[in-house]
């Protein structure tokens, strides 16, 4: 991504990662406290996941934010002292980020413990939310566990 680019990016919620020998949890902790355009932040420390042919990967954090308003990208990097191409949006929903900081949503990694994750929030009760579709479709699951013969619709 050209500097052109990322400097014309904003975003409402975003995930930083960034190796540990980068970025100090001290930076991290005094950030999220002071920074009074962050609403909600999560983070954690990634230092058992492996590669590809099982040797152990940097510890690296993963950190989530949902900012009050949209800002670019600069701003959020300067304020974490990283470069800006370690910020990016969340893939999926929130939750869906919220569930990968403990590997929830990727079976094949290392499973982190709940108690693992810093946060200003409760996201264990968030990131278990059903929200719109999902609510639905889960609705259109328990319609089809039905026993048709002996029981009726709802």
């Amino acid at each position: 991504m050209s500097e052109k680019q990322v400097k014309s990016i904003t975003l409402r919620s975003c995930e930083i990662v960034q190796q540990r020998g980068y970025l100090q949890q001290s930076n991290i902790d005094s950030v999220v406290r002071s920074y009074t355009q962050i609403q909600e932040y999560a983070y954690i420390l990634h230092d058992k996941d492996l590669d590809e042919v099982g040797n152990l990967k940097p510890a690296h954090w993963h950190i989530l934010l949902k900012l009050k308003s949209p800002l670019n990208v600069n701003t959020i990097a300067n304020r974490f002292g990283v470069p800006a191409q370690y910020i990016g949006k969340i893939k999926g929903k929130w939750q869906d980020g919220l569930k990968y900081l403990i590997h929830e949503n990727a079976s094949d990694k290392y499973q982190y413990a709940v108690d693992e994750v810093k946060s200003n929030f409760d996201w264990v009760s968030v990131k278990s939310l059903v929200t719109g579709r999902d609510r639905r479709c889960q609705q259109l699951v328990q319609y089809d566990d039905l026993d048709f013969g002996t029981s009726k619709l709802p």
